[in-house]
Formats: C-alpha cells, structure tokens, sequence
C-alpha cells in the first residue's frame, strides 16, 4: 500500500498545503495549514508522495540548491519549502 497525504486549498497561502489536525476544547477536530497554521475549510485530497513533491514538499535531506529553479532574487519564497 501507497502512503497517502491529506492536502488542501489554503486560502491565506494562496495555494495546495499538507494539513494536520487539531482539536478544539470540545474534541472537535479541524484541519490546519502546515505552513501558516491558518484553519483549512477546504475539502482535503489525499494525494500520493509523488503528489505532495509536486506541490513543493520532499522528504529526507534538501535538495541540491542548484536543482532547485526559482526566481534568483535569492529570498526562498520561490525554491522548495523544507518541511
């Protein structure tokens, strides 16, 4: 069996995060953007590793800097997130 990856529009990121849950002080549970921490309302999409990579996320070591593309104005919004 394949993992799978709960993901989701966040809409204060302006694009497709992985999600984690939280629970409210009634156990009530709601899902959380793992890059602001923002409230998720969208509806979530299990997608496979290759999926999640496609969305700007990797798992292990980073990746050489060099094969990452980006913008070149050397901030790091626009190269892979480490997460």
């Amino acid at each position: 069996m394949e993992a799978s990856f709960p993901t989701a529009r966040c809409e204060r990121c302006d694009k497709t995060v992985l999600t984690y849950v939280v629970l409210d002080e009634q156990g009530e549970e709601s899902r959380r953007c793992v890059d602001c921490e923002s409230p998720v309302a969208a509806a979530i999409q299990w997608v496979t590793a290759d999926e999640v990579r496609s969305h700007g996320y990797y798992f292990g070591a980073a990746p050489d800097d060099r094969a990452v593309s980006g913008c070149g104005n050397g901030c790091g919004a626009c190269s892979i997130r480490n997460n």
